[in-house]
C-alpha cells in the first residue's frame, strides 16, 4: 500500500497543531496495514527524518507523542540505514539532553522502549542493530554517567532490551552485568530497583560460574551493609535471581539460609523497615 508522501510531509509541517497531529495518525493507520510498504529509500528517509525532528523539536505534546508512537510503528518496515539513524538519535537524546531537556530525554527513552517492544522476533536485521548499537551505549552509560536521571533512563531501556532480546546479547552479557551491579548499592532508589530488574533479566543468560560470582558478591555485600535500604535492595536482588533461575539457585541456599534467618529475626531498625526485610526474607 502506497501513500502521497508530499502531502504527508506537508501537513506534518503545518502551523496548526491538529493537521499535524492528524497527518502522523493517518501515517500510522497505513502503517499499521499488513500490506503496507514503502515505495522507495527516499520515502522511508523522509518520513523517518521527520518524525524524529518532530519528537525533539514540536512545541506541542500531543504532537511529539504521537511522533513516538509512530516510530515504533515504522521501525519493524525500515532498513538497515534509517534503523541506525534512529537508533543514533534517540540514543543521543537520552545520553546528550540538558537539563533544560529533560522532556526529550524522557521522550527518546520512551521511543527506544517503543521500538524494542514493537520489534518482532522475525526482525533480525533489527535486533542485531538494537543489541550492536544500542545495548553498548546504555551499557556505557550505565556503567560511567554521571547523570542519575540518564542512569535511571538507561537502565529501563536496557532491561526491555534484556527481556526482549538478552539471548542475543551473550557477547556483551560480561560487560552489561559489570556495569549494572553496582548500582544495586547506588544512593538512588530508583536505580536500585532498575538494577535489580536488569540483573533478574541477566541471570538467566550469563554463565554458571558467573551466575554464582553475583550471587556470592551479593551475599557478601548483604552482610556488609547495614543501612535498612541497602538491605532490601540486596534481598530483592536475590529474591529475583532466585525467582529466574529456578534449581540452580540451589547451592547457594547453606550458605543464604543463615543469613536469611538472622533477618527474619531482625529488631535493628524502625518497625515498618524491618516487616518490609522480614517480608523480603520470606519471600
Amino acid at each position: 500500500m502506497s501513500f502521497d508522501t508530499v502531502e504527508v510531509l506537508k501537513n506534518m509541517e503545518d502551523l496548526d497543531s491538529d493537521l499535524r497531529y492528524m497527518a502522523i495518525s493517518d501515517l500510522m493507520d497505513q502503517v499499521n496495514n499488513k500490506s503496507f510498504k514503502f515505495s522507495d529509500n527516499t520515502q522511508e528517509s523522509e518520513i523517518t527524518s521527520k518524525l524524529l525532528s518532530l519528537v525533539a523539536n514540536d512545541p506541542t505534546s500531543p504532537v511529539r507523542d504521537i511522533s513516538v508512537r509512530c516510530i515504533g510503528a515504522i521501525a519493524p518496515h525500515l532498513g538497515e540505514k534509517q534503523v541506525l539513524l534512529v537508533i543514533q538519535n534517540l540514543s543521543d537524546y537520552v545520553l546528550k539532553s540538558t537539563d533544560l531537556e529533560l522532556s526529550l530525554r524522557s521522550l527518546a527513552g520512551h521511543a527506544l522502549r517503543v521500538v524494542i517492544r514493537e520489534v518482532k522476533d522475525e526482525h533480525t536485521m533489527i535486533i542485531k542493530l538494537l543489541v550492536s548499537n544500542l545495548a553498548t551505549k546504555l551499557i556505557s552509560a550505565v556503567g560511567s554517567s554521571e547523570d542519575n536521571d540518564a542512569i535511571d533512563l538507561c537502565l529501563d531501556v536496557l532491561s526491555d532490551l534484556l527481556s526482549r532480546f538478552g539471548r542475543n546479547m551473550h557477547k556483551i552479557i560480561n560487560e552489561a552485568l559489570e556495569a549494572v551491579f553496582p548500582h544495586i548499592g547506588s544512593p538512588n532508589s530508583s536505580a536500585r530497583k532498575k538494577a535489580c530488574d536488569c540483573l533478574a533479566h541477566i541471570s538467566p543468560i550469563i554463565e554458571d560460574f558467573l551466575l554464582y560470582k553475583t550471587i556470592d558478591r551479593t551475599i557478601e555485600n548483604l552482610h556488609q551493609v547495614s543501612n535498612p535500604l541497602f538491605v532490601q535492595s540486596y534481598l530483592s536482588t536475590l529474591d529475583s535471581i532466585g525467582r529466574k533461575v529456578g534449581r540452580k539457585f540451589g547451592p547457594k541456599l547453606v550458605q543464604l539460609v543463615p543469613l536469611i534467618k538472622s533477618f527474619i529475626n531482625v529488631s535493628s531498625y524502625s518497625e515498618e523497615e524491618n516487616d518490609e526485610i522480614r517480608e523480603l526474607s520470606f519471600q
